[in-house]
């Protein structure tokens, strides 16, 4: 995770491959959800998602840049499956639910889903922000100085290993997530019956 020490311009390009590759591996995506199914291809991007974070573990200063922008493009690439898997399953639990209960219940699990998310987003600056701390990163230093090893290891924790295994995780709890189309469809809606 020597990043930091690369030029703004190869940032530039990182970012544009990060984005690049976001925006232009949705149609590739959307194509293997309808041929095997959102958890499949959810639990399929997961997994080269957590490829992708514990390849910054074996980033080094001198390392090629088109390693970095692949890295990049890799982590922009799942990013569009796993959302799109993550907001779709989301609306099938909202129609198996409002079928379940007869309720539309859509704003509450809306809220829930958007206050989870907003959470995490939240927590990771803060948790990186604490390992920082802890492993002793010193920001009085010149941009450009070397930090002390420890915090450097607090880095790859907070960008490669936590990610990556939080990946892993999600692919685990996946794995007893049942809803599928067929199920919902087998629902009786109480809905119906409500009116």
């Amino acid at each position: 995770l020597h990043v930091r020490s690369r030029r703004q311009r190869q940032m530039c390009i990182r970012d544009s491959a990060y984005m690049g590759a976001s925006l232009l591996s949705i149609r590739p995506w959307l194509m293997l959800i309808n041929r095997f199914g959102k958890k499949e291809i959810f639990m399929f991007g997961l997994i080269l998602q957590s490829m992708a974070f514990l390849s910054w573990v074996l980033a080094t200063p001198t390392e090629p840049d088109w390693l970095l922008y692949l890295r990049a493009a890799a982590l922009g690439g799942t990013i569009s499956g796993i959302v799109i898997c993550g907001q779709s399953m989301v609306l099938d639990v909202i129609e198996y639910d409002r079928r379940i209960s007869g309720l539309n219940r859509e704003g509450v699990a809306s809220a829930a889903f958007s206050f989870l998310e907003k959470t995490m987003y939240a927590a990771g600056p803060l948790l990186i922000g604490a390992l920082l701390t802890i492993y002793g990163f010193d920001n009085s230093l010149p941009r450009d100085a070397a930090q002390p090893e420890s915090a450097l290891f607090a880095m790859t924790l907070g960008m490669a290993w936590i990610p990556g295994l939080c990946s892993l995780v999600m692919f685990v709890g996946l794995l007893f997530y049942d809803l599928d189309e067929q199920k919902i469809a087998e629902t009786p809606d109480l809905s119906l019956i409500h009116i």
